[in-house]
């Protein structure tokens, strides 16, 4: 048979085992992008995707968006007062990393914040949407527990960005 070639579109994404085309549908935040100029990267699941899933459904689950990334503490459960890596969509907040996957990526995202592509998973068996976020390959892994016995929540300002407080 005749090799055919599909035609990706705008809104459309292209991802290749960690390789690929962005083509995100969204408008960029401000920010340094953590995988710009890389070849190959790594996709990591946000946690708490079953509370924003009306955020997940204004876009279609081919759609590539960019989403804002931004240093913060779990607020509750198991973890409260770890540090996580917040990931922002449009404005809103669309979950975190969980405290493992943060501790092999912390240092990947400038204190200031930054910004990544993402793109969504197909839905479970309970419909829900899932949204993966492109990171560099994993640094070795930080012990987290130290910033979260000694680091406190100082102030959340209007974007998610916590400030952390350190005591000596």
């Amino acid at each position: 048979p005749p090799l055919r070639l599909r035609l990706v579109g705008p809104r459309q994404s292209r991802r290749f085992k960690g390789r690929g085309v962005h083509r995100p549908c969204n408008q960029r935040p401000d920010g340094q992008c953590i995988v710009e100029g890389i070849d190959k990267w790594q996709t990591v699941g946000v946690s708490g995707a079953a509370k924003h899933q009306d955020l997940f459904n204004r876009f279609s689950t081919s759609d590539e968006v960019w989403v804002r990334l931004l240093h913060g503490f779990i607020e509750t459960g198991k973890y409260k007062g770890w540090p996580t890596i917040q990931v922002w969509l449009d404005g809103e907040y669309a979950g975190c990393l969980t405290v493992l996957q943060t501790s092999r990526h912390y240092r990947q995202v400038p204190p200031e914040g930054g910004v990544s592509y993402a793109h969504f998973g197909v839905r479970t068996k309970r419909g829900t949407c899932q949204l993966r976020v492109s990171f560099p390959y994993a640094h070795a892994e930080m012990e987290l527990s130290q910033f979260a016995q000694t680091a406190s929540l100082k102030e959340v300002d209007m974007t998610g960005s916590a400030q952390m407080k350190f005591e000596m």
